[in-house]
C-alpha cells in the first residue's frame, strides 16, 4: 500500500515482507528515481517495475507474483482541486487496469 505521508513523502506498505526484502525494494526504488526522469509518470513505473521484480512472500513459503497498475493525473493539468485530481486519477488507474493490468497510465 502506497500512502502520502507528507509533502513529497509517500510510505510505501509491504506486508509479508522481511526488512531485508523491504530494504531491498526500497533501495531499487531509490535508485530508480534517482537515476531517472522525475515525471509522476516515470516515478509511478519504477514503483511498478519494482513490484514486479520480487514475488511477494506468502505464509508456509509460497509466493505470489504482484502487478501493480498506476493511474496518474497532477495538479492543474489534470484538475483544479484535489478532487478532480484523484478523480481523474482513479479513472486513468482504470484504464491501466482495462488495458490488461501492470502499466502506468497518464490521465487523458
Amino acid at each position: 500500500m502506497v500512502a502520502r505521508y507528507g509533502g513529497d513523502e509517500f510510505v510505501v506498505v509491504l506486508p509479508n515482507t522481511e526488512p531485508l526484502g523491504a530494504s531491498s525494494a526500497a533501495d531499487r526504488l531509490r535508485t530508480n528515481v534517482q537515476h531517472g526522469d522525475h515525471t509522476a509518470a516515470s516515478v509511478a513505473e519504477s514503483i511498478r517495475a519494482a513490484m514486479a521484480e520480487e514475488p511477494a512472500p506468502l505464509s508456509g513459503g509460497a509466493a505470489a507474483a504482484v502487478t501493480v497498475s498506476v493511474g496518474v493525473a497532477g495538479y492543474s493539468d489534470h484538475g483544479e482541486t484535489a478532487e478532480r485530481v484523484l478523480a481523474n486519477a482513479d479513472k486513468a488507474l482504470y484504464l491501466a487496469k482495462g488495458l490488461g493490468k501492470d502499466r502506468v497510465e497518464m490521465f487523458r
